[in-house]
């Protein structure tokens, strides 16, 4: 008997007791009260009989009809519960099943195990998973028996299906060990979660393709003491390092290919892990890669407490800056031989003053000497290395970048065709020169004449690294730079740009020589055979003309080297004939010559008056405004050097003009960081004349000026 029905029992027969046994006890001495006569007591016992019947079977009605009514109402709530659970059970998404647990029979399976595996309930009662081959791994099926056995329950495993159409499905398993009706059974429930399978592979897939791409390598390393493990890396390490994932487990494959002369530093910073809890550690050294080249790393590292046991996790990322610090080197390099150029360019500004007065005394001293003296060779010679020395200061000066450039709209093409023909006799009959200029060639802004100069130190540098004979190959061509290029080629501009490449056949050059190559002064020819100079002509050259040049080579490969230089809009101009001045070099024009170095403005005025000019010393600015304004007649023309202490060259010029308004301005100087010059361009429509010159060249220059040819 159960114990609802225990209590519907108790129901029924607690009150009929409890009523019966009050009726029995009182009714008998309420009647003694209502009637004293005993034959009348009698007749009313007989009455109190008939109403003790009635009176208890109303009382049993009451009582049944309660606990028939709470019967319903349980039952009814009973049905409800059963129905909604049997709803659930069949409707719910995920599969579920019932079986026996000692023969592993189905007793019962909903909806969705019908549509996942594809069998009928039908099909499926009475028969057990592996009659119906729903197993796609045995492996995992035994192991599901194993922890039923143990835990009496399997929780959220992972296993695959097999479907009746033979249709593999991954699946989230759960099993959960039940009592019914006193046998043990289990119930099974089973997920589809083959969508979700397919976003973590898409997920995953994704985050490869993101790893392989970076140029960072991720990794997780597991640090105990001294003992370093690795725990993951990243797939995109071989593309950066050329190392396999599988070389790299390797404890020691680390170790061996840090550069030694990194290793201690390295190593320190991972032994003091424990003081970068929560921080970040950067380190930047050189690693070997498998090629056998060294590429520079920087490894930043945070290091934090594993999750599970007493050892400390460092989480990195390796980047490749090997670009960075070439870049880097060559912004050092670049800096240096700046402060190379401007020390070599205040040496020239010098220097120029001194061989202009020596120069121009020795050719007073040879127009003095009668023919055929003894000591007019000398002076010739002494010309002659005047001529060379300033042949030396103006490399010096375009090294630097402060020779005056007189540029023009040209086509490199022309350029190439009117040097070729020095070109031959220049590089010998053992060489064999090939030009390719390209047809159609943008113009370019630039000094014809320092352009020849680049191609001819070019050409130079070449047959010097092909002595026993070689190919030379002179070409032209257009380039176009844009954002991304110039990030990793500096100091390159976004824009068109055009190319003139010169390559040999030559020796070619090692890293280390090609990191001087630009410097002034650095040969590797033998002492006496070279000033080093050469390319650094071109350097300075080309980086005042806003350009850039590029050299490549490698050793027992050739040379070569590729001058870009920013293409211009316009047509390229004809090349006029020099026009010469048929009135001779002699004056009686009044000038103004204003020189701070007194050796040289002496020298000016000599020479000057010895062509019959009529000559005004001045030593400054100021002196010169005072002698000026002490001059009754007109000054037909200053002469003035253009860096003066107090007053400069321009504002002199100015002044001068206020009062003269149609004299003619000289200006002379070796040094371009003045106000006449702008990016060492010569302003339009000014006259100038570079130091050192030599005497004739300066009255030639002050009869061109005065006759309105210059």
């Amino acid at each position: 008997m159960s114990r609802s029905d225990c209590k519907a029992m108790a129901h029924i027969i607690v009150p009929y007791l409890l009523f019966g046994g009050l009726w029995i006890l009182l009714s008998d001495r309420l009647l003694e009260r209502i009637e004293p006569d005993p034959a009348r007591r009698v007749e009313w016992s007989i009455w109190k009989g008939w109403a003790y019947v009635l009176v208890t079977g109303v009382l049993l009605a009451l009582l049944l009809y309660r606990v028939l009514r709470a019967r319903e109402r349980d039952t009814a709530a009973l049905y409800e519960t059963d129905r909604r659970f049997s709803l659930v059970f069949r409707k719910s998404p995920i599969a579920i099943a019932i079986l026996r647990l000692r023969d592993g029979r189905f007793i019962d399976v909903n909806d969705s195990f019908v549509r996942l595996t594809g069998y009928s309930r039908e099909e499926a009662l009475g028969r057990t998973s592996v009659e119906l081959d729903l197993w796609a791994d045995p492996v995992e099926r035994g192991e599901v028996l194993r922890r039923v056995r143990e835990d009496g329950q399997v929780r959220a495993m992972e296993i695959r299906i097999r479907r009746r159409s033979g249709e593999t499905v991954p699946m989230l398993y759960a099993v959960e060990r039940i009592d019914i009706g006193g046998e043990p059974c289990l119930i099974g429930m089973a997920q589809d979660i083959a969508a979700r399978k397919e976003l973590e592979e898409e997920l995953r897939s994704r985050l490869q393709r993101f790893l392989r791409a970076s140029p960072a390598v991720l990794y997780v390393l597991r640090i105990e003491g001294e003992r370093v493990r690795q725990e993951w890396i990243s797939e995109n390490l071989e593309r950066i390092t050329g190392w396999t994932m599988a070389e790299s487990g390797d404890p020691a494959w680390w170790y061996a290919n840090v550069h030694p002369e990194d290793k201690e530093r390295v190593l320190e910073g991972r032994a003091r892990a424990a003081e970068w809890f929560g921080r970040s550690k950067l380190l930047e050294y050189r690693f070997r890669h498998k090629g056998g080249a060294w590429i520079w790393i920087r490894d930043e590292q945070r290091y934090q407490p594993a999750e599970e046991g007493d050892w400390i996790e460092a989480v990195g990322t390796w980047i490749d800056i090997s670009e960075q610090k070439r870049l880097e080197a060559n912004v050092v390099q670049m800096q240096k031989i700046e402060t190379v150029g401007m020390l070599a360019g205040g040496i020239a500004h010098d220097f120029n003053n001194l061989l202009s007065v020596i120069r121009g005394y020795t050719e007073l001293a040879l127009e003095e000497a009668p023919p055929g003296e003894a000591g007019r060779a000398n002076l010739e010679e002494i010309v002659r290395a005047t001529r060379q020395a300033a042949s030396l200061t103006s490399q010096l000066l375009a090294f630097s970048r402060k020779q005056i450039l007189q540029p023009e709209i040209l086509n490199i093409n022309d350029v190439l065709r009117e040097t070729s023909r020095i070109l031959e006799r220049l590089i010998g009959e053992n060489i064999e020169l090939r030009l390719l200029p390209r047809a159609d060639l943008p113009p370019v802004s630039a000094d014809r004449g320092q352009l020849q100069q680049i191609i001819m130190n070019l050409a130079v540098n070449a047959r010097d690294a092909m002595p026993e004979g070689g190919k030379l190959l002179i070409e032209t061509g257009e380039a176009l730079f844009d954002e991304e290029y110039v990030r990793g080629h500096f100091p390159a501009t976004p824009g068109g740009y055009v190319m003139l490449a010169v390559s040999d056949s030559g020796a070619g050059m090692d890293a280390a020589t090609q990191a001087r190559i630009f410097e002034p002064f650095f040969t590797t020819k033998e002492k006496g055979k070279g000033t080093g100079l050469g390319l650094s002509t071109v350097y300075g050259i080309v980086k005042q003309s806003n350009g850039f040049i590029w050299v490549y080579s490698e050793t027992g490969g050739g040379t070569t080297f590729k001058v870009y230089l920013p293409r211009v809009e316009g047509a390229a101009e004809a090349v006029e004939p020099e026009v010469r001045t048929g009135s001779g070099l002699a004056g009686s024009e009044t000038i103004l010559v204003v020189e701070d170095e007194a050796p040289l403005r002496d020298l000016a005025c000599r020479t000057l008056e010895r062509k019959g000019y009529f000559v005004i010393p001045a030593s400054d600015g100021d002196e010169a405004l005072e002698r000026a304004a002490a001059r009754a007649g007109r000054i037909d023309m200053l002469v003035t050097d253009v860096v003066m202490p107090r007053m400069g060259g321009k504002e002199l010029a100015s002044r001068m003009k206020e009062r003269f308004p149609g004299i003619r301005i000289l200006y002379v100087s070796g040094y371009t960081d003045h106000s006449i010059v702008h990016r060492g361009i010569l302003d339009e429509g000014v006259a100038f004349l570079q130091k050192p010159f030599s005497m004739e060249g300066l009255v030639r220059k002050v009869r061109a000026i005065l006759d309105g040819n210059a």
